[in-house]
């Protein structure tokens, strides 16, 4: 129902007289007043973490608190009736540092009973601090209750570890959260769905030295970079760029961030007469810490002795492994870079390096000695482990060392696999509906009108892999393991696998990888020459897109094989996941319109790079005899061509109420019809409201409420009937909003329908009986009207911003577009009259 309030100051009594006229204008509502019920609570909590400085839902983007527009924000929805909510924020406060960027307010449908009611705010976090609370404060009565929303503010800075002549510095990032961070160059140019956890060497820039590269240390969750230099170089300054990233399915909240500055002066190269062993990680960078990722049993690993180079010695015999289960196969040594052996980019060329593995699981201690016959520092035999020097590797001036110097390496076996939609099993948080091992799942698909095929857009899993050892200290289990050989594949014909890349590359039905940090992380294959192997888990990525095995009906299963490594590779076990489809035939959706208002229809495609269907011609049509026409050409139809933005528009009129069926298609194109069902209303009637009685200089609510009736295609059954003004309304027509869930039937087959009857705004003139009289105190009218009606936002907070008194006795409604007097939501209008020139009722 259409439902306009206004508020009214009272020096007696009032009378009120209302006249409706069909328009296009912009309901009004009295800000800052809601009802609730105790017990309320935040419903939409999305995102629950932002990045320090961050706004929650975008820079620009306003709270939307309408659920039929989509809500943004933190929302409460009502749930009850008999509190109310004041000031000029919805009731919203958020903690000190953290700011309110907007709210907004929904009274629902039936403005009597806020059961329906919504409030939403936007926020921008604090710039420090861990964590803020969002408010929303109501009264019941005269007591107050306040309900909270605590939101985690992340922030990343950098640590760096020093290197040497000959070696690598090391930049790690601190506080990283995959959950909604990503490498710049990952998200450049902004597009959607967005990509999470992805960070390149292009991500970071350093003042000094050459980037060789990066790489996530699974243990801690950080990402690395590695700097190298020739010579000696003090205070590298190191910068990393990436974006938050708060909903996949759009760009507009997306927000960069730069950390570390021009002049953070956080690694040094440096000249040194000792050498230390450093692990290699799987993308081949130099890692600082003394433990390495977790290795599953059979794959190989390395390390380097950094610096060192060519025409240094090292024995086999001078390696010493010790520790608790493991066994020591396939050692070999040699120079990085040299004819036949691995050359890893984030090393030295000629850096002796070693490279082992075991069958076993447990844990291994590396030390070693060697020969340093190259260079003008430490000559001669060095003793080598991953702390020579004692100082910790920590950079923090101290001289005490770990308790155990040595290079620290764990082997484990693998305990269970599972599939999850991106969250971690391990997490007790994680809903167990995302874990989907060996089950199924279901996704929207679209019809892709310029192929006749279907669009699934990328479809996100993450392959976990865990395992464990036994240690020093007891059993060690759910670990994330690296090297473990992973087969995902699709079984049938519909669906393929997707890589990066703008426009994505297509993998085809079986892609091979490792896991690493527990997750799949893929190499180079023919449609990815250039994709590095241990750059950083990659996930895996299926679609259905334009892929003509694939229908509605079909189901696309994934099964996932792991394996040891080994010559050959010994098979672990078989996960799947089964998708399905769900697709939704488009349905009629009517709009509502009242007898006179000019109708828009706009009939547009999505679509990446160029319209397809440019240039083609869109036909307009409607059965005969219903009312109305398009506008500028015949009643019954009308042709546009669709334009370069894959788009055509056409008005439709009609003075008199009825129901139009349009139907929209580009010619010859069988798949793209599609329907615009329109019900023209004619007024019905309109009840009114006011508050009863008042003391003078207390505020008054008045409200109209306003019915359209129509008759359409299937009658409703209702007799005719004759108004008291007069008016004589048809049989078997429809009274909306009331009549709106009859005629809309079972909700489950018209769920494309809203849960409430879309009425158009009617302009509503509020006019006091004497309107050409203006109520004056100072000069003491007595026989005008006692009162006058005055702006709802005006009014608002108790006399907190100044009245504005309307001297002519009437009021309407602002139409879109038109911006309202400063402090007023109202404009001063005549009536509309009727034929005995008062104002109509």
């Amino acid at each position: 129902m259409g439902n306009v309030h206004r508020r009214f100051l009272v020096f007696g009594l009032l009378a009120l007289l209302v006249a409706v006229v069909a328009g296009s204008g912009l309901e009004l509502r009295a800000p800052g007043v809601v009802h609730a019920a105790p017990g309320e609570v935040f419903t939409k909590v999305d995102p629950p973490k932002l990045y320090a400085g961050d706004f929650s839902h975008g820079a620009a983007v306003p709270a939307q608190a309408n659920p039929t527009l989509g809500l943004v924000g933190y929302c409460v929805e009502v749930d009850g009736s008999g509190i109310t909510v004041t000031g000029l924020v919805n009731g919203f406060t958020v903690t000190a540092g953290s700011t309110i960027t907007g709210t907004d307010y929904y009274d629902g449908t039936t403005p009597a009973d806020s059961t329906d009611d919504v409030y939403c705010a936007t926020i921008q976090a604090a710039t420090t601090g861990t964590s803020l609370k969002l408010s929303w404060t109501y009264l019941e009565g005269s007591t107050a209750a306040t309900i909270e929303l605590e939101i985690a503010i992340v922030t990343v800075t950098l640590q760096g570890w020093d290197g040497v002549v000959g070696g690598a510095a090391t930049v790690c990032t601190v506080g990283w959260d995959p959950a909604f961070l990503t490498g710049k160059a990952s998200n450049t140019p902004l597009t959607a769905p967005n990509n999470l956890d992805k960070v390149d060497a292009g991500d970071w820039t350093a003042s000094a030295g050459t980037i060789t590269g990066v790489f996530k240390n699974t243990a801690t969750g950080e990402w690395c970079v590695g700097i190298t230099a020739g010579v000696v170089t003090a205070d590298i300054d190191v910068e990393f760029s990436f974006y938050a990233v708060y909903r996949l399915s759009t760009t507009s909240d997306d927000q960069l961030h730069t950390i570390g500055s021009p002049t953070n002066d956080i690694v040094d190269i440096n000249d040194v007469d000792f050498s230390e062993l450093r692990h290699i990680s799987l993308g081949g960078q130099m890692m600082p810490q003394q433990d390495a990722n977790e290795n599953v049993v059979g794959a190989r690993h390395y390390a380097c002795v950094v610096p060192s180079a060519v025409g240094d010695v090292l024995q086999p015999n001078n390696v010493s492994f010790s520790g608790s289960g493991a066994n020591v196969s396939g050692l070999e040594i040699f120079h990085d870079g040299a004819a036949g052996s691995p050359n890893f980019p984030g090393v030295v060329d000629g850096t002796i390096c070693l490279g082992w593995t075991s069958t076993q699981p447990g844990e291994h201690f590396l030390t070693l000695s060697f020969t340093k016959n190259v260079g003008a520092l430490g000559l001669g035999l060095r003793n080598v482990s991953w702390d020579t020097n004692g100082d910790n590797n920590d950079q923090d001036g101290a001289t005490s060392g770990p308790g155990n110097a040595a290079l620290l390496k764990q082997w484990n076996t693998i305990s269970r696999t599972e599939i999850t939609t991106g969250a971690d099993p391990r997490d007790p948080d994680t809903p167990a509906g995302e874990i989907i091992t060996n089950g199924s799942l279901t996704r929207p698909i679209q019809f892709n009108v310029a192929s006749g095929r279907f669009l699934s857009g990328r479809l996100p899993l993450t392959e976990w892999v865990f395992g464990g050892h036994t240690g020093p200290t007891g059993p060690l289990f759910d670990l994330a393991l690296e090297g473990v050989v992973l087969v995902v594949r699709i079984e049938g014909n519909c669906g393929y696998f997707l890589g990066d890349g703008t426009p994505p590359a297509n993998l085809g039905r079986e892609i091979t990888g490792v896991s690493y940090g527990g997750r799949f992380d893929r190499g180079p294959s023919p449609a990815e020459p250039g994709e590095p192997l241990g750059d950083g888990p990659d996930d895996i990525s299926f679609t259905i897109d334009d892929d003509g095995g694939c229908n509605p009906s079909s189901v696309v299963r994934i099964a996932i094989d792991a394996y040891y490594p080994g010559s050959p590779n010994v098979f672990f076990g078989t996960e799947t996941v089964e998708v399905s489809f769900e697709f939704t035939v488009g349905t009629k959706t009517p709009r509502l319109a009242w007898a006179g208002d000019r109708v828009s229809l706009r009939y547009a495609f999505s679509y990446s790079d160029t319209c397809p269907l440019a240039a083609n011609t869109v036909v307009f049509t409607r059965p005969s005899g219903q009312p109305g026409g398009f506008v500028g050409s015949s009643p019954d139809g009308h042709t546009e061509v669709l334009g370069a933005d894959c788009e055509a528009e056409v008005a439709y009129e009609s003075d008199m109420p009825g129901e139009v069926d349009i139907e929209v298609f580009v010619n010859g194109n069988e798949y793209s019809k599609v329907a615009f069902p329109i019900f023209y209303l004619a007024f019905e009637d309109v009840t009114t409201t006011a508050t009863g009685q008042l003391n003078v200089s207390e505020i008054g609510d008045l409200s109209a409420s306003v019915r359209g009736w129509f008759v359409g295609n299937n009658p409703s059954g209702r007799p005719a009937e004759m108004k008291p003004d007069g008016r004589g309304v048809p049989a078997d027509r429809w009274i909306l909003p009331t009549d709106w869930e009859t005629l809309r039937g079972d909700a489950d087959s018209r769920r494309n329908w809203p849960s409430s009857a879309p009425m158009p705004v009617a302009y509503v003139t509020f006019a006091m009986e004497r309107e050409d009289v203006v109520n004056n105190w100072h000069t003491g009218v007595k026989n005008g009207d006692a009162g006058w009606l005055v702006a709802a936002r005006a009014w608002n907070d108790a006399f907190a911003q100044t009245l504005s008194r309307l001297t002519e006795g009437v009021v309407r409604l602002t139409p879109p577009g038109v911006p309202a007097a400063a402090g007023t939501d109202l404009v001063a209008r005549r009536p509309l009259l009727g034929a005995d020139g008062r104002p109509l009722r």
